[in-house]
C-alpha cells in the first residue's frame, strides 16, 4: 500500500518557516479544525522505498473536517489546502521526472490519496505533451490523472480539445480525451483533379 514517505514528512518539518514579518493567520480559540500552517512545504510519495512523486507548496493548512458535513456525528478526516502555487511531479525508477503538474492551489485528502488541483493547471510530460485545464484530480493510489472539465492537449503540432475532461496514467502517455475536437494537420497524398 503506498504511505507518505517518512523523509516526506520530516522535510515537511525541516522546511517549514515563516519569512520574517508574514502574520500567521490563526486566531487563538477559533474552531474551525485548522491543526497547522505551513509554509515552503515538500512531501515526498513512495512504495516500497520507492519514490514515486513528489508535492510542494507555498502554504499548507491542515485541516480535520468532517467526512459528511451533512451529519452532525460523522467521524473526521485530515485535509490539506495548498496555496501559493502547487508543484507535483512523477518519478520513473531510476529518480528522472516523467510528468509534472503545476496549479494554482489545490487539495490533498490524506486518507483517500486524493488531490484536487485548481486554477490554470498545467500537465505537461517528458514528450512535450501538454495539458491545460482549470480542474484536474490526482488519485494517488491508482495512479491515474482525471477532469470531467475542458481541457486543451498539445502533442506534436496538434490540438485537442475535450469538453467532457480526460483520464491518464500519470506519466501522462496514456490517455482518453472525452468529448474530442481540436486541430489536426491533414497531408496531402492524392489530389483530385
Amino acid at each position: 500500500m503506498k504511505q507518505l514517505a517518512w523523509i516526506g514528512l520530516i522535510l515537511i518539518f525541516m522546511s517549514c518557516s515563516m519569512e520574517e514579518g508574514e502574520v500567521n493567520p490563526l486566531t487563538p480559540g477559533e474552531d474551525d479544525g485548522i491543526q497547522a500552517v505551513m509554509y515552503g512545504v515538500d512531501f515526498l510519495f513512495s512504495d516500497s522505498l520507492q519514490v514515486k512523486s513528489r508535492m510542494k507548496s507555498a502554504q499548507l493548512t491542515e485541516k480535520m473536517e468532517k467526512k459528511d458535513p451533512e451529519k452532525e456525528d460523522s467521524e473526521k478526516e485530515k485535509v490539506l489546502y495548498l496555496d501559493g502555487q502547487v508543484d507535483i511531479y512523477f518519478y520513473d525508477p531510476a529518480m528522472r521526472p516523467h510528468s509534472e503538474i503545476h496549479a494554482n492551489h489545490g487539495i490533498y485528502y490524506e486518507e483517500k490519496g486524493l488531490a484536487e488541483l485548481r486554477g490554470d493547471v498545467r500537465l505537461s510530460n517528458r514528450k512535450g505533451e501538454k495539458l491545460n485545464t482549470e480542474l484536474l484530480f490526482w488519485d494517488e493510489k491508482k495512479e491515474k490523472i482525471y477532469t470531467h472539465e475542458f481541457v486543451r492537449v498539445e502533442s506534436a503540432g496538434k490540438i485537442i480539445k475535450g469538453d467532457s475532461g480526460l483520464v491518464s496514467n500519470t506519466s501522462f502517455t496514456d490517455y482518453e480525451v472525452k468529448g474530442v475536437s481540436g486541430i489536426l494537420p491533414i497531408e496531402e497524398k492524392n489530389k483530385l483533379p
